[in-house]
C-alpha cells in the first residue's frame, strides 16, 4: 500500500498546487495519501497522527510555489512517546519505495528510527521533505521547471498534448484545475483522521492568497474555448478530491506514460460537481444547499388530498391540537392545512436523501423517490405514523431548509459531566452547561449526570482538583450578550469558566442587546421575556460558584446549575425544555435533592428535572423504594442492562459498550453529547399485520434520514455519524391489546422488528452509511397521540371517558371559535393573565380497560413484555401504583424486574381533583354524552376552515412531545 507515495500520487498534488495556498495543500495531499497507506497497515497507529499549524506559522520556503512549510513539523505530527514496533515496518516501506522509484531518500536530520525492545519511536519525521516535492530531486524539479516555462510561454490549444513526459504531467494537472479562480475561494482545511478515515469531508474557507505561478499558468491556458460538460476540464473542489483519491490507487507494474492517461480517464470518471457552497449549515452531514434542485412531490397528487377529511383523533380534539401547535404559516400569510403539513414533511425528509445522495455521487433515482415519498405522504395523512412533534413543526422549514438546524428535529440528548475537568478534550469545565442550555433552547430535552463531582487531584492534564474562583488581580472582562441563543450560552460558559478554570478573569455582563419583552422570537417562535430570566441565571450560577469556591464541586452545584438553567429557557419563554439527572444510588445527598424539607432552596427550580439512580443488579432498593413511595421519585436505569442488550429477548450483544445515560423519558439509551430521533407508528390503526409491516418501511425511514443531518456540535457528529441511533415506536398499545389480545401483540412486536432490522441493512447500504445501533423504543407519546386517537405509549388511560385539558395562549386564534362552539374555556390557574384552559371530551373507545384496573404488577408485565420482544433501546414507562395497597412491594418488584428492564420510574396514584386543572380527568357515559351534546362540530370546523388560525408557541409540549414536558412546577403528573 505504500507504492500509493509514487509519480503518479503527485498528479493530485500538482494539481493541488495551482490554487491558493498550495504548500497547504500539498501537505495535506501527502499527509492524506501517507496516512491512509498507514491506516490500512495499522489503524491504531494512524490514529495517533493529528494534524496541526497554520500556514502563517510555516517559515520554510518553497521556490516557485509563493508558500512556506514548517521548519520542524508537517500538518503531520508523528511525536511519539512509543508506538508500537509496526510503525517501524511502515517507516521502513515507506523508504525503500521510495529509493525504487527516485534512486534517492533524504538521509539528514528529517528522520531517524530508535527501536527499544519491539517498539518503534519516531522523534522527527518531515513527510514534505520527500523527493515527492523537494526541488533537488530529479523528477519533481523536472516537473517544477516545467510548470514554470509552461507560465511564460504561449498557451497550447486546449485539446493539444505536450510532447514530453514532464509537460504532460504539468499539463494533466492544470487541466484539472480549470476552475482555479473559483477553487482558490474555496481552500479546503486540514483533514483530521478518524475511526473511519474513508469518510473525511473537506470544508470550505474563504481565505484567497494570491496565485501561485501555476495558477497564472493556467488562468491563461483557460482562454480558450470553453469544453462540452463531459470534458476533463470540468471539475471542482469535491470533483479534484476525488480524482486524487481514484489516481492514487496502488497499480502494478513500473510507472510510465500512461500515468497521464490514467489522471485524465479519473477526471472523466468523476464527473462534474455543482458548487456545494453551504450556506449557513454546520459542518459535516448534509448541507442546505443553493444550487440543488429541490425534491418536490408532484403537486396533482397534494391536491389530490385537498379535498379528503383527514382522520384526525379523539372527535376533533387531534384537529385543534395540530391547529394550535403545528400548522405553520404560508409565505402568503395563510396557515397550512393537514395536507400542507404532510407535504413539507415529506418534501423535507426526501430533500435530505436527495442531498445526501447526490453529494456523494451514489445515484438519485427521481421516479422510485416519487413512488415512495407517495407512499409516505399517505401514510402519514392517515396517521399509520407520525414523526415526532418537532418533525411536524419543523420538517421541510426554514429552519432546516435555509438555516440547517437538523439539530431541531431530534428529540432528546444526553450529557455526562464526567472529564469536564480533563484538558485536550475540546473543550473547559463549562462545555457540558453550555449544551444542555444550547439544546434545550433547541426544544431537545437533556439528561445528564453528577460524575463532574467526583474527580482525581490536579495534575498537568486536568483544571484544578477546586473550582479555584476568578483571578481578582486580573482586569475585568465585560461581555456584551448577542441577542442570539447563541449569545445565551456563551454568555453562561464564560461566567461558569471564570470561575472552574485557573486564571480567568472576572466577567461582567451587558444585557443592553438583548431584546425587550414582548419581543417576537422569530424561527421558533414565542414572545420574548427581556433579559430578567438570563440576569436571574447569572445570579444564581454566580452565587453558587461563589460557595463553592476553594472547595471540589459539589454533585448538588451541578445539579441545581443544569435546573437553574432549565428554569432560565422555560422562564425566557425560549423554549419549553425536559430534563433527566442520574446519580449514585448510595448517594444521600443525591437522595435529597427532590427532600424540599432538607433543600428548601431547590423548590424553586428542582421541578425542572426528573430524577433518576444508576442501579446495579443485585442492588438492596429497600431505601430508595421507601422515597419512591412517598413523592414518585427517583426513577431507576439499569446502565449494564443498556449497554449489553438490545431486546431482552436476545443475547447480550455489548452494542452499546459507550453509553453513558439516557433521555428524560428514558426510551432511549445514549452517550455523551448523544442525540436520538424517535417516531411513531399506531398499530391500532392498521387493517392487518402486513399493512403494519409496510407502515414500519416508511416511519423507519424518516428518522433515518434525519441522522443524515449535522449539527453545530462536532461531538455530537462524531457519535450521530458512528451510531445511528433512531427510536420507532408505538402507541396506542392498550387499545391493541385490547381489540386483539396480547398474543398477537407479541406477532406485531417480533414481526416489526425483524422487518425494521432489514430495511435497515437496505437503507443503510442505499446511503452508505453504518447500521444504527438500534432502532426500537417505547416513547411515552403526549400530543402526537392525540392527533392519531390513540393511548400514549404503552399507558393506559384514566378511564374510558375522559376529560382533556389542552392549555393556550390566552391570544390564540382559536380561543374564541372554541368557546363559540360550546367548548368549556377557561382562565388557566396560576397563569391568568396569559393562559386559558379547554376542555375536551374523550372516548377511546369501547373494551379498553382504565387505569385504576390495571395493577402495578400487570404495568411492570407489560412494560417487560415491550423490552423483550420490541425495544433494543428501552421502555419508557411510568408506572402507577396505590401507596397504601402496593408501596409496600415496590422493592420486590424491583428485584424481580431488574433482570427484564433497563429503566422504569413509579408515581403515587393520586385522587381526582387533588390538583386544579389536571390533564386527564376520568368521567362516566352519562357527563361525557353531556359534554358531546354542548358541542357544534359543524360550527367549529366551518371556523378551522379559515385561515386566520395561527399556530401559536405553546406553554408546553410542541417540541419535546411526552409527557415530561407537559410537566409544570405545582402539578400533579397524570
Amino acid at each position: 500500500m505504500l507504492s500509493l507515495l509514487s509519480p503518479r500520487s503527485l498528479f493530485s498534488l500538482l494539481a493541488s498546487a495551482s490554487h491558493a495556498n498550495p504548500v497547504q495543500r500539498i501537505s495535506n495531499s501527502v499527509a492524506n495519501l501517507f496516512l491512509r497507506s498507514l491506516t490500512d497497515l495499522s489503524p491504531s497507529v494512524a490514529r495517533s497522527f493529528s494534524f496541526v499549524g497554520e500556514p502563517s506559522n510555516w517559515t520554510q520556503s518553497i521556490t516557485g510555489l509563493s508558500s512556506t512549510i514548517p521548519t520542524s513539523l508537517s500538518p503531520l505530527n508523528p511525536a511519539f512517546i512509543a508506538m508500537p514496533h509496526r510503525l517501524g515496518a511502515v517507516y521502513a516501506r515507506f523508504h525503500d519505495a521510495t529509493i525504487r522509484r527516485f534512486g534517492t531518500f533524504p538521509q539528514t536530520q528529517h528522520r531517524y528510527f530508535i527501536s527499544n525492545h519491539g517498539n518503534a519511536k519516531l522523534a522527527q519525521f518531515n513527510i514534505l521533505n520527500t523527493p515527492l516535492i523537494r526541488r533537488d530531486t530529479t523528477t519533481s524539479r523536472k516537473i517544477h521547471h516545467s510548470m514554470l516555462t509552461s507560465a511564460k510561454s504561449d498557451p497550447p490549444a486546449v485539446s493539444a498534448t505536450p510532447s514530453s513526459p514532464e509537460k504532460r504531467v504539468a499539463f494533466a494537472a492544470l487541466k484539472i484545475n480549470n476552475n482555479a479562480t473559483h477553487w482558490a475561494s474555496r481552500t479546503a482545511r486540514p483533514l483530521k483522521p478518524s475511526a473511519n478515515p474513508d469518510k473525511r469531508q473537506l470544508s470550505p474557507t474563504t481565505s484567497s492568497p494570491s496565485p501561485s505561478p501555476a495558477v497564472s499558468a493556467f488562468k491563461r491556458w483557460n482562454t480558450a474555448p470553453e469544453q462540452p460538460t463531459s470534458s476533463p476540464l470540468t471539475s471542482t473542489s469535491s470533483r479534484l478530491y476525488r480524482t486524487a483519491a481514484i489516481v492514487s490507487q496502488p497499480r502494478e507494474g513500473p510507472d510510465d506514460d500512461s500515468d497521464v492517461e490514467e489522471m485524465e480517464r479519473a477526471t472523466q470518471l468523476a464527473g462534474p460537481v455543482k458548487d456545494r457552497r453551504p450556506k449557513k449549515a454546520p459542518l459535516g452531514g448534509i448541507k442546505a444547499d443553493e444550487e440543488t434542485l429541490e425534491f418536490r412531490l408532484d403537486e396533482d397528487f397534494v391536491d389530490g388530498y385537498a379535498s379528503l377529511q383527514a382522520p384526525f383523533g379523539f372527535d376533533g380534539l387531534g384537529e385543534i391540537v395540530y391547529r394550535r401547535t403545528y400548522s405553520r404559516v404560508k409565505p402568503d400569510g395563510k396557515n397550512e392545512a393537514w395536507h400542507e403539513t404532510v407535504a413539507r414533511v415529506v418534501n423535507g425528509t426526501y430533500n435530505m436523501q436527495k442531498r445526501w445522495i447526490e453529494e456523494r455521487g451514489l445515484g438519485w433515482d427521481t421516479e422510485r423517490a416519487q413512488r415512495s415519498a407517495k407512499k409516505m405522504y399517505d401514510k402519514i395523512f392517515k396517521f399509520k405514523f407520525l414523526p415526532p412533534g418537532r418533525g411536524l413543526w419543523a420538517m421541510g422549514s426554514p429552519l432546516t431548509e435555509e438555516r440547517g438546524l437538523y439539530a431541531a428535529l431530534n428529540n432528546c440528548a444526553f450529557v455526562s459531566t464526567e472529564g469536564m475537568w480533563e484538558k485536550g478534550r475540546g473543550g473547559t469545565p463549562s462545555k457540558p452547561f453550555g449544551f444542555l442550555m444550547d439544546a434545550s433552547m433547541l426544544g431537545v430535552g437533556v439528561g445528564f449526570d453528577c460524575k463532574g463531582a467526583i474527580h482525581v487531584e490536579a495534575s498537568h492534564n486536568t483544571y484544578s482538583s477546586v473550582v479555584p474562583g476568578p483571578d481578582k488581580s486580573l482586569p475585568k472582562v465585560t461581555f456584551r450578550i448577542p441577542d442570539t441563543r447563541e449569545g445565551w450560552v456563551e454568555s453562561t460558559t464564560k461566567l461558569i469558566d471564570s470561575y472552574l478554570v485557573p486564571g480567568r478573569a472576572q466577567v461582567e455582563i451587558n444585557y443592553d442587546d438583548v431584546r425587550k419583552e414582548g419581543s417576537i422570537i422569530k424561527g421558533f417562535g414565542g414572545i420574548a421575556s427581556g433579559p430578567g430570566p438570563l440576569i436571574t441565571l447569572h445570579e444564581s450560577v454566580r452565587t453558587i460558584l461563589e460557595k463553592n469556591t476553594g472547595k471540589m464541586l459539589s454533585l448538588t452545584s451541578i445539579v441545581d446549575m443544569m435546573n437553574m438553567i432549565g428554569k432560565c429557557v422555560v422562564s425566557g419563554n425560549v423554549r419549553r425544555t425536559a430534563e433527566i439527572a442520574f446519580g449514585p444510588a448510595d448517594s444521600a445527598e443525591y437522595m435529597d435533592l427532590k427532600n424540599y424539607e432538607v433543600n428548601p432552596h431547590r423548590m424553586e427550580y428542582g421541578w425542572t428535572s426528573n430524577n433518576s439512580i444508576f442501579c446495579e443488579t443485585g442492588m438492596d432498593y429497600g431505601s430508595a423504594c421507601e422515597r419512591v413511595r412517598l413523592n414518585g421519585e427517583p426513577g431507576f436505569f439499569w446502565l449494564e442492562n443498556a449497554r449489553n442488550y438490545g431486546r431482552m429477548a436476545d443475547p447480550p450483544d455489548h452494542k452499546d459498550a459507550r453509553a453513558c445515560g439516557g433521555n428524560p423519558c428514558l426510551e432511549q439509551t445514549l452517550e455523551s453529547y448523544e442525540l436520538c430521533c424517535l417516531v411513531e407508528t399506531f398499530p391500532n390503526n392498521h387493517a392487518d399485520l402486513d399493512e403494519f409491516l409496510d407502515t414500519i418501511k416508511y416511519a423507519y425511514l424518516y428518522a433515518k434520514t434525519v441522522t443524515l443531518g449535522s449539527t453545530h456540535w462536532p461531538e455530537t457528529n462524531r457519535v450521530l455519524l458512528r451510531n445511528r441511533r433512531i427510536g420507532c415506536s408505538m402507541s396506542g398499545v392498550a387499545q391493541f391489546v385490547s381489540r386483539l389480545g396480547i398474543d398477537s401483540l407479541r406477532t406485531w412486536c417480533e414481526d416489526g422488528y425483524k422487518k425494521v432490522n432489514e430495511i435497515d441493512t437496505n437503507v443503510s447500504d442505499w446511503l452508505a452509511i453504518p447500521r444504527s445501533v438500534k432502532t426500537t423504543s417505547i416513547k411515552p407519546s403526549g400530543t402526537v397521540s392525540l392527533l392519531a386517537g390513540a393511548t400514549p405509549g404503552m399507558h393506559y388511560p384514566e378511564s374510558r371517558f375522559c376529560i382533556r385539558r389542552i392549555r393556550m395562549s390566552k391570544l390564540s386564534d382559536l380561543v374564541e371559535p372554541l368557546r363559540k362552539a360550546g367548548y368549556t374555556v377557561e382562565p388557566c390557574v396560576g397563569n391568568e393573565e396569559a393562559s386559558v384552559v379547554v376542555e375536551f371530551p374523550i372516548d377511546f373507545g369501547p373494551g379498553i380497560r382504565a387505569l385504576h384496573e390495571i395493577s402495578m404488577w400487570e404495568q411492570l408485565a407489560l412494560a417487560a413484555f415491550l423490552q423483550r420482544y420490541w425495544a433494543d433501546n428501552q421502555v419508557s414507562s411510568t408506572i402507577t401504583f396505590d401507596p397504601e395497597t402496593e408501596g409496600k412491594h415496590l422493592k420486590h418488584a424491583l428485584d424481580y424486574y431488574q433482570y427484564q428492564l433497563k429503566g422504569i420510574s413509579f408515581l403515587p396514584r393520586i385522587s381526582y381533583g387533588a390538583y386544579p386543572q389536571m390533564p386527564y380527568e376520568a368521567i362516566e357515559e352519562p357527563k361525557y354524552k353531556e359534554m358531546v351534546l354542548k358541542v357544534n362540530p359543524g360550527f367549529l370546523q366551518v371556523m378551522l376552515k379559515g385561515d386566520n388560525i395561527a399556530a401559536e408557541d405553546p406553554e408546553s409540549e410542541k417540541f419535546c412531545d411526552s409527557a415530561a414536558c407537559e410537566w409544570k412546577p405545582g402539578q400533579a403528573k397524570a
